[in-house]
């Protein structure tokens, strides 16, 4: 998976986890594979919903 340097926050609450991505500045378009990489927690943050 290439780089991605865009800046995010993960958080949680209610049993579910979240990752807030900062693209005010900057366009944020994972593939859906990059998504899929990001949201297992093996390979990235993890998450329930971005």
């Amino acid at each position: 998976m290439p780089n991605m340097a865009t800046p995010y926050i993960r958080m949680n609450g209610a049993g579910n986890d979240f990752v807030v991505v900062n693209a005010l500045e900057s366009s944020f378009r994972p593939t859906q594979e990059q998504a899929r990489t990001l949201g297992n927690k093996a390979t990235g943050p993890g998450f329930d919903q971005m």
